[in-house]
């Protein structure tokens, strides 16, 4: 009754074909065939088949469905769909219609959409579908009725899962399955002359350039049943797309660029505050940041925690640590143009002149010579005070009559400020200078480190999370 599975093979890939050459066939023995013979002669086997209802000869009362997968055309993450293109064929045997080709010269039957009965077998879990090409039926010669033949565009409603973007891999499926009649009207198989058991044969199929469909891809016969009711059992086969993304576009065009961002912000705490330009590169690399956190949100759905994306995690991470980035800038370059009539607390001198600042490899306040200047000066101002020639005032200060003693300048006769105090002040006033530049350098140095080891820590947990 069936022939071999390549001359199956070649009908079904090229049906037209066989149409046309059936049609030429028939032409060059024009002897065997009139018009109006050829006329009578389809009608009698379309008068074989059914219209409308499933014919009681068909073969194991079964409908055969072969979906052969052609092209990926993408995937929409936002949405949560993917874009596919195959090939459908629904076809059943019905074993009365049989007639020798070298008879009549004919191999197959061209007819109209409709003339003979088509199962009601549709796509679930399909947004959109769109036949295209060709929507002829056609009756061969060994009883083989295809009644539906046809590239389609297909759109089908996955669950996308963007953990691991871009290093993710997707599962998504789709159902052919039987609508209003049951499978007590017919059944639906897999032919084993056209089909493998289990797995889509993908002679014609073209992989994207962003995705990878796994191989083999696997089909399997389900059934849906209605309210747990055994009479309402509708027939399908469920296909599994199994899909691996390409991540090298995304890496480049998102993860290297935010990896960037993050070296360029340590510079930001390098860069000197002299410069200028100390908090205005902070802020520049924290907008960058942004950008990408936008950018990213365009791409991928919006995800619940359980599902969130590591490398949105990456990017917020990156984004905070810019966000801190600025803070210290800001901070440093505060302490930095401190007024030098402020005070510098011992803390800080202390500090900034403990060997903390040689491990930070920062010059530090050096206090010994600091000391040996005032010693110094102290000296040197008694000595040009015993030469000069001094009259003293005593001041009634306050009701305990305490004496301050000021020098006398000889000529105005005017109290004249002590040199030893004046010197004193103007020591003071340039370890306030320093002390405050180099603590600004201090707390520089002290979170350019921290954000060096957050920032490297950080990279490599999200990189090896995102790629295990």
């Amino acid at each position: 009754m069936k022939t071999n599975n390549l001359w199956k093979h070649l009908i079904l890939y090229s049906i037209p074909t066989i149409l046309m050459m059936g049609q030429k066939v028939s032409t060059s023995n024009s002897s065997f065939w009139s018009a109006a013979e050829e006329e009578d002669w389809v009608s009698s086997i379309v008068n074989l088949t059914t219209k409308h209802t499933p014919h009681p000869n068909m073969l194991n009362d079964t409908v055969y469905l072969y979906v052969d997968l052609y092209q990926l055309l993408g995937i929409d993450e936002k949405e949560g769909t993917i874009n596919i293109k195959l090939w459908l064929y629904i076809s059943y045997y019905l074993p009365h219609i049989v007639w020798d080709p070298a008879t009549n010269g004919l191999y197959g039957i061209d007819l109209k959409p409709y003339t003979v009965w088509t199962p009601d077998l549709v796509p679930f879990d399909v947004t959109e579908f769109v036949s295209d090409v060709y929507d002829r039926q056609t009756i061969t010669y060994f009883g083989l009725v295809i009644s539906k033949s046809s590239l389609i565009n297909a759109k089908i409603t996955c669950s996308i899962a963007v953990k691991y973007f871009p290093y993710d891999s997707q599962e998504c499926s789709f159902m052919i399955s039987q609508w209003v009649l049951t499978n007590n009207s017919y059944h639906v198989g897999i032919d084993s002359d056209f089909s493998h058991p289990s797995e889509m044969h993908l002679y014609m199929f073209k992989q994207s350039g962003q995705w990878h469909l796994n191989e083999p891809v696997k089909y399997y016969l389900k059934p849906r049943i209605f309210n747990n009711s055994t009479f309402f059992i509708f027939e399908g086969i469920e296909y599994v797309l199994k899909l691996q993304r390409h991540p090298e576009f995304f890496v480049t065009v998102i993860v290297i660029p935010s990896f960037m961002m993050g070296a360029l912000s340590v510079l930001a705490l390098v860069i000197p505050v002299e410069s200028g330009e100390k908090v205005s590169l902070a802020v520049t690399i924290l907008l960058a940041e942004v950008v990408e956190l936008l950018v990213l949100s365009d791409i991928l759905p919006p995800s619940t925690a359980e599902d969130f994306p590591i490398v949105g995690t990456l990017v917020i991470f990156l984004v905070v640590l810019a966000s801190v980035a600025v803070v210290v800038c800001v901070l440093v370059s505060a302490l930095y143009f401190t007024p030098t009539c402020k005070c510098a607390p011992q803390w800080m001198i202390r500090v900034i002149s403990s060997r903390v600042m040689d491990i930070l490899f920062i010059a530090k306040l050096n206090l010994d010579n600091c000391r040996k200047t005032e010693e110094t000066t102290n000296a040197e101002s008694k000595q040009s005070a015993n030469e000069e020639p001094n009259t003293y005032a005593e001041t009634k200060v306050n009701s305990k009559s305490t004496i301050t003693k000021m020098k006398i300048h000889p000529e105005s006769g005017e109290p004249k400020s002590d040199p030893k105090n004046s010197i004193k002040s103007e020591l003071q006033s340039e370890i306030n200078a320093i002390g405050w530049k180099m603590f600004a350098e201090f707390v520089d140095r002290i979170f350019f480190i921290i954000y060096l080891i957050v920032l490297i820590a950080g990279s490599a947990y999200f990189y090896t999370a995102a790629t295990s």
